[in-house]
């Protein structure tokens, strides 16, 4: 009994623990993060763990949020506009495998998110994307091409859904 306590008692203070450390690490990731990336904006927020591969070819705008478990692989340039909200466990890829030839080929694309975009959970953005300002990518969507200003997407593949005709506060 004793022995199954303890290890309640342990699990729950890791888990606390790494509550208390998601919530903070923000601080700590924008000084790791200001050495490696291309360029990292002021007032940006890292919640959780985030994993960005090739950190020196991301440039992340002022006032972001990356969250829990966000994947950047990042194999051509990857740039974050400002204002930009990534929800958690979104994935970007720079890079792909050609389907439409024998022997398969990889290639590689550039993917660019403009101005107060916000990409809600479990998105992925595929290669050679742009998104553009003031849009939103529903949960679970794959973005397979380029989202016009001030949209609204959602499925697999992301189509669009509406257009946001929202005024942008200042």
């Amino acid at each position: 009994m004793k022995t199954r306590v303890a290890r309640l008692i342990t699990r729950f203070w890791i888990r606390f623990d790494h509550y208390i450390k998601s919530n903070t690490i923000s601080d700590e990731y924008n000084y790791f993060y200001r050495k490696r990336l291309n360029a990292l904006g002021k007032g940006v927020k890292f919640y959780g763990f985030i994993d960005i591969i090739n950190p020196n070819k991301v440039s992340i705008g002022d006032n972001c949020t990356l969250n829990q478990g966000v994947l950047i692989a990042a194999r051509e340039s990857v740039i974050i506009g400002n204002n930009v909200r990534i929800s958690p466990y979104t994935i970007i890829l720079t890079h792909g495998l050609n389907l439409l030839q024998y022997p398969r080929t990889h290639y590689e694309k550039a993917v660019k998110i403009e101005d107060d975009v916000w990409i809600a959970s479990q998105c992925t953005i595929l290669a050679g994307v742009t998104i553009g300002k003031g849009s939103v990518v529903a949960a679970g969507a794959v973005v397979n091409s380029d989202v016009e200003p001030y949209t609204l997407v959602a499925g697999v593949p992301a189509k669009r859904i509406k257009r946001l005709d929202l005024p942008i506060i200042q």
